[in-house]
């Protein structure tokens, strides 16, 4: 702040909250502001958010079991076939068959062509609605 030349009330203003605020922000270590006032601050004092807040960063960083990479597998076969039908069944907008090697879809899946077809008739459906 004082770089910026801002006193905690001047901040306050520039972020749109109170200036008592500003002040728990700078005596509260684990006080993490939202993030449309973390930007505002970074913004108004001219430094990165991440050296304000850098717990910040690290608390919006998915580490835990829910995230995005659920499993791997060493091969494909590893990966069960029930990994594939929830997949195909439990999409919503797209199903994008890249590369050559997906033709294990139509091994593995014995009523694949059937499932694809359900889901386009209901999308034609729904598109009709």
């Amino acid at each position: 702040m004082a770089d910026a030349q801002l006193t905690q009330t001047q901040l306050a203003e520039r972020c749109g909250v109170d200036a008592k605020t500003v002040a728990r922000w700078i005596t509260n270590d684990g006080r993490l502001p939202h993030p449309g006032h973390r930007w505002a601050a970074a913004e108004a004092l001219g430094v990165d958010e991440s050296m304000l807040w850098p717990d910040g960063i690290r608390r919006n960083v998915k580490t835990g079991p829910d995230r995005e990479i659920v499993a791997t597998y060493p091969y494909r076969s590893a990966c069960p076939k029930s990994v594939w039908r929830n997949l195909i069944t439990d999409a919503s907008e797209n199903l994008i068959f890249a590369g050559f090697t997906n033709y294990f879809l139509w091994l593995e899946l014995s009523n694949l062509g059937a499932v694809l077809r359900r889901k386009q008739d209901h999308t034609r459906r729904a598109e009709q609605t």
